[in-house]
């Protein structure tokens, strides 16, 4: 008996579950009976939505296919039109400290700062998006309280890592006043229960001990599956000899590779084994391959190879500043039994997310700086890395890869106009989107609009089909948002040498043709400036509108949840 004797129920069964480029090849084989039964089947229907929305399900099991569907299109719907299911403050009830995260669907913040240190102690998380619900209606985030998770040492920093892990990983200082010394730790717990996480040590983690004088260090710090990656700054130091990037194995607490000196803080991972480190020294973006293990007792710690991706040139007497990037979510990695299930419907795909770069130049000698950031397609640079690695392990030298800026940027990248965008906060992106609002929002008296760049392939398909039908329309109008196609810059870059840029932020260049991008994206504007934020951030389901207060405009004041499922 051949696959298609069987009965069309018994056919959709063995290949319902393929991954779905297979399927998509399944409908060029030729066959009418086959390319029918996938075209006519919900359920096929429904996998080809969720790929184009570039998300993963969750929590909708026991309902029918149909009802999946209509919540997936209703929630991409709202997403396209600014149209938010709910809206809600929430507010903190104490006087935060500066270190924050937003993951899932929590927004993290440090606890009052210690009079001593003027650090926090503990950290305070709360849900942002309220209880799942099926039939349309919004209510109350669950979580009415902000939960607190204390330390006994001062808190530098933290990491979370929840799709997995269940992880919360604070970075912690101790201080030895007699010796002045600094000891900085990692201390592991589970996120749920505030308890020292059952997969890591019994001990905190060391770092590393540096003079007291050299006071808090700035930290970056993530983790994906049991590898942890942290870099320490320290700005205010006369020399460099204590910044470094350290990557561990933090459930058995070992390094695994040695030390590395850094020039900068920004790092991220590009995959579950691929370390993105920036080095402003020799302008580039590095790639580290992480052992996946620690080496055999007795053995030295290994110095990977290090493979630099160069940006683009600056012009003479420019350099490079400080040096930020994030992607959310990070790259997947196998669960474990002590994963915390996400509670929202849908999830945006790890693979196929955007990355997040912001950095400052200067010109040698000059006061003040000038802001830059771009957006890194992941799923093309690791393509391109991939395939520059993979022809690497055929040679016998042990140099890492130089790869020009030409032959990477133009094809991941896209410059956007940093002016316009709050640069401190680089958790704007979940999934392909972007939300940002003018900088200076909360001083201006009716506030401003809230704008969400997509990079979803799919969607900037959507709007030039429209445009085309439309051709009298330049933008898609709806009753909430205005948005418009921003094309894939022109060869012809002689036509507008700015790519959306300001002349201050291509005059840092040296040759401002090679900022051209390749990357098409669609920006979506609230009709209404009402929004008075200092910033904006995102979640899963959600913009988050924060408001802050003190001096320094640093203290929490309330978080504005638009919540669009």
């Amino acid at each position: 008996m051949h696959l298609l004797d069987l009965p069309p129920e018994l056919i959709l069964a063995c290949l319902c579950d393929l991954p779905f480029l297979d399927l998509l090849n399944l409908l060029k084989v030729g066959n009418k009976q086959l390319h029918t039964l996938l075209r006519e089947s919900v359920f096929i229907q429904y996998r080809a939505e969720l790929e184009s929305a570039d998300v993963d399900e969750k929590l909708l099991q026991r309902l029918v296919i149909a009802d999946r569907r209509a919540a997936l299109l209703e929630r991409e719907s709202r997403w396209q039109r600014l149209k938010p299911l709910s809206r809600y403050t929430i507010r903190p009830g104490f006087t935060s400290s500066s270190i924050y995260d937003v993951v899932g669907d929590w927004y993290m913040v440090g606890d009052s700062p210690d009079p001593v240190y003027g650090l926090p102690t503990a950290l305070r998380y709360i849900a942002t998006s309220p209880a799942p619900s099926f039939n349309g209606e919004a209510g109350l985030p669950e979580a009415a309280e902000w939960v607190r998770i204390a330390s006994d040492k001062p808190i530098i920093d933290f990491v979370v890592s929840l799709a997995t892990h269940d992880l919360l990983v604070m970075v912690t200082c101790t201080l030895d006043s007699v010796a002045e010394l600094v000891s900085i730790d990692l201390e592991i717990r589970r996120f749920s229960t505030g308890t020292r996480h059952p997969l890591a040590p019994s001990s905190d983690i060391h770092v590393t001990t540096a003079p007291l004088e050299l006071r808090r260090p700035s930290v970056s710090i993530e983790v994906v599956g049991k590898v942890l990656a942290i870099s320490l700054m320290y700005w205010s130091a006369d020399s460099t000899e204590h910044d470094y990037l350290y990557v561990f194995d933090w459930q058995l607490g070992e390094r695994l590779m040695e030390p590395r000196p850094i020039s900068n803080n920004g790092l991220t991972f590009l995959s579950h084994d691929l370390l993105v480190v920036s080095n402003t020294n020799n302008e580039s973006l590095e790639i580290l391959v992480v052992p996946e293990t620690p080496p055999a007792a007795g053995a030295s710690l290994p110095e990977p190879a290090v493979h630099s991706f160069f940006l683009p040139v600056l012009a003479p007497g420019q350099l490079f500043l400080s040096f930020h990037c994030r992607g959310h979510p990070n790259p997947d990695s196998p669960p474990t039994p002590y994963a915390l299930p996400s509670k929202a419907r849908f999830i945006p795909r790890a693979k196929d997310s955007i990355i997040l770069f912001s950095f400052s130049t200067a010109l040698t000698g000059a006061a003040g700086s000038q802001d830059h950031m771009f957006v890194l397609a992941r799923w093309r640079f690791l393509t391109i890395v991939r395939a520059y690695l993979e022809n690497h392990a055929r040679k016998t030298t042990a140099a890492g890869v130089l790869v020009p800026w030409a032959d990477w940027g133009p094809r991941c990248t896209r410059f956007l106009d940093a002016s316009a965008i709050s640069c401190r906060y680089i958790t704007t992106t979940s999934g392909q989107r972007l939300v940002s609002i003018a900088r200076g929002a909360h001083n201006l008296e009716n506030g401003a609009p809230i704008r969400v760049l997509c990079f979803n392939e799919h969607v900037i398909h959507q709007y030039r089909e429209f445009l085309s039908i439309h051709s009298e329309a330049n933008v898609v109008e709806s009753e909430h948002s205005v948005a418009r196609l921003v094309e894939a810059d022109d060869n012809d870059t002689s036509r507008d040498p700015s790519h959306g840029l300001t002349q201050a932020a291509i005059d840092v260049f040296q040759d401002p043709r090679e900022i051209v991008s390749h990357l098409a994206y669609v920006e979506i504007v609230s009709k209404r400036d009402e929004f008075g934020f200092g910033v904006v951030v995102i979640n899963d389901e959600n913009i988050i509108g924060v408001k802050f207060s003190g001096a320094n405009q640093r203290t929490l004041e309330s978080l504005e949840v638009l919540h669009f499922g």
